[in-house]
């Protein structure tokens, strides 16, 4: 939930004023980013965190254990998830890369987000 206002909250105080924002439907299509983010990380975590379990399945020789579906989790919750928070902190607070930067961020740091929330 965090990950998910802190996101989402900048784009009407921060994001707005700093691009010169005055309509509601300008600011609204910041949104867009991060729900297909949302949706897509669904879809595709789903079936990466099946390929993982079937790999551990396989490698240990058929035997299943609850967690293997958590490990599917560990390279976007360790790796992906932070870069891309800390390039979007960086790219709303020193204002750089215009509106393509924040957006790619929005777009790529909900991907792991929701990946990981699927495997939960």
């Amino acid at each position: 939930m965090w990950n998910q206002f802190s996101l989402l909250t900048p784009i009407r105080y921060v994001l707005n004023p700093r691009f010169h924002l005055t309509s509601p439907i300008q600011g609204g299509l910041f949104f867009l980013a991060p729900g297909t983010g949302y949706l897509l990380g669904t879809i595709f975590g789903g079936m990466y965190a099946d390929h993982i379990v079937k790999r551990w399945i396989t490698s240990r020789g058929g035997l299943r254990v609850p967690e293997d579906r958590l490990r599917s989790a560990l390279p976007f919750l360790g790796l992906v998830l932070p870069a891309c928070i800390l390039v979007y902190g960086w790219s709303v607070e020193r204002a750089v890369g215009g509106i393509p930067l924040p957006v790619i961020v929005m777009f790529v740091g909900v991907l792991p987000l929701s990946i990981c929330l699927r495997d939960i």
